[in-house]
């Protein structure tokens, strides 16, 4: 999945320069130039081709473009810029340049060019109202795009910043229940990533990120899909209603269920809002019928964003907002959540930021985290990181009333805080979060990762 980020990656340095001088009318203003619109395209492109040439290697092992360092340099990465500085001088508009992005892409075999358009097409708007809004210059931008090796002195995910915390931590206690007791199940489920286009037979090395389904060739007996899946491609139906069919049959084993995010498959660059919101009713349909009353506790991952990674916070407002993705999925996820009387006001933090709190039972909570307002991929905190949507604040609150009641307290959420993809001050205060509600915090489940894990949180004041 590694190279799918480069054309995003492009987008992005094509699209910095987008606030250049406007004519009142709305067009670049007209530099006069020697070359004929057509021509000064085919210069630019083989322009830009050559400072892509000072990247060693333009793909890299990672899936995350904030450590692309390796794959592109910050020299390529700063000349990149000053061609695209020229490609507003010479009066070219936005869908022009796009355009020419996915050109040079496809030319580099960055991707092949139904990835590289779609991908661009995606994230343009986003990538364009970002850094409109940043203003960011070539290094700063840079330094996002390559590492820390360009501009050392920028650094937009340790911008300070802290939520207040109460002090008065009770003395840790820590109870063993007695023999006998009854003991409770509850099913983890995450990272889904149902591809409903997964196609038995067709090839699973097919040079996209994502193969196994149309339009990829007939595999051979080496590389064909197999009926239920393939390591490298996404889940297919029948493998997703077998799962729900086994979890049906041993529903005596859990009493709930944790959803913790990444429903879609990994074909980022084909993703739409609705398709995604049906997708949600289908699984959400699917989900409840395998666990007939059973309820079911939600929380978004990464791939719920369209595009992928997008999770505009509240100030963000209008079309780009995530409005959509909010008001749909309390609805669907209405089926489990409106049984409790706290449903007011858990479709309404669902509908402002993508989180909430429910009694699940006498003296145990669950509160469901929007963990990707700490994802350094959610290319809109660079706007503004401090605490979106005053989640983590409200969070602390939630605690404390928690603690107030005698009431233990499970944390779901996608993306760990303390992983490399959390943004490390969202990470840090979540961890002193943790520390002061030892006694209260009992359980805390996350995704995201793909693998089996478990992470360990440790007192700063007392490290015995």
């Amino acid at each position: 999945m590694a190279k799918v980020w480069l054309p995003l990656l492009l987008t992005a340095v094509l699209l910095l320069f987008s606030s250049a001088p406007r004519s009142a009318g709305g067009s670049p203003l007209h530099v006069a130039g020697r070359w004929s619109q057509p021509n000064t395209a085919t210069f630019f492109k083989d322009r830009l081709k050559n400072s892509l040439s000072l990247t060693p290697s333009i793909s890299s092992s990672s899936s995350s473009p904030s450590s692309l360092a390796s794959g592109f340099t910050c020299d390529a990465c700063k000349a990149f810029f000053e061609v695209v500085r020229e490609l507003y001088d010479h009066g070219f508009m936005r869908d022009e340049i796009a355009k020419i992005s996915v050109d040079v892409c496809t030319t580099l075999k960055i991707e092949d060019h139904t990835v590289c358009s779609g991908v661009i097409s995606l994230f343009k708007d986003e990538v364009l109202t970002v850094f409109e809004k940043v203003g960011l210059g070539s290094d700063e931008a840079c330094n996002i795009v390559v590492g820390d090796s360009c501009s050392k002195g920028y650094d937009p995910w340790h911008q300070k910043w802290s939520v207040p915390i109460p002090g008065d931590k009770p003395p840790v206690t820590h109870h063993s229940p007695e023999p006998g007791s009854p003991v409770t199940g509850v099913l983890h489920i995450t990272d889904i990533h149902y591809d409903p286009l997964y196609t038995p037979g067709l090839t699973r090395d097919c040079g996209e990120p994502l193969c196994c389904r149309p339009p990829n060739a007939q595999g051979n007996s080496s590389t064909a899909a197999g009926y239920w899946g393939d390591y490298k491609c996404d889940v297919p139906y029948q493998t997703l209603l077998n799962l729900m069919e086994h979890l049906q049959k041993q529903g005596s084993m859990y009493e709930w269920v944790y959803w913790t995010g990444d429903m879609p498959a990994h074909s980022v660059w084909t993703t739409t809002r609705q398709g995604l919101l049906d997708m949600m009713t289908n699984i959400t349909d699917l989900m409840s019928t395998s666990f007939g009353g059973k309820p079911v506790f939600p929380t978004y991952g990464n791939h719920e964003g369209v595009p992928v990674n997008s999770f505009p916070p509240p100030y963000i407002t209008g079309n780009m907002s995530a409005e959509w993705l909010y008001s749909g999925s309390a609805e669907r996820w209405a089926v489990w959540l409106d049984k409790f009387p706290e449903w007011p006001t858990i479709n309404a933090t669902i509908r402002k930021g993508g989180y909430y709190v429910v009694k699940v039972r006498e003296h145990l909570k669950v509160i469901s985290l929007q963990t990707n307002f700490c994802n350094t991929d959610n290319y809109w905190l660079l706007i503004n990181s401090t605490d979106p949507a005053g989640q983590l604040q409200w969070l602390v609150e939630q605690l404390l009333q928690a603690e107030r009641d005698g009431d233990k307290v499970h944390i779901i959420g996608h993306i760990a805080p303390g992983l490399h993809s959390c943004n490390p001050v969202w990470s840090s205060n979540y961890h002193l979060i943790v520390n002061r509600f030892e006694s209260t915090i009992v359980g805390q489940f996350f995704g995201h990762t793909h693998h089996d894990s478990v992470e360990i949180h440790y007192d700063d004041k007392n490290v015995s």
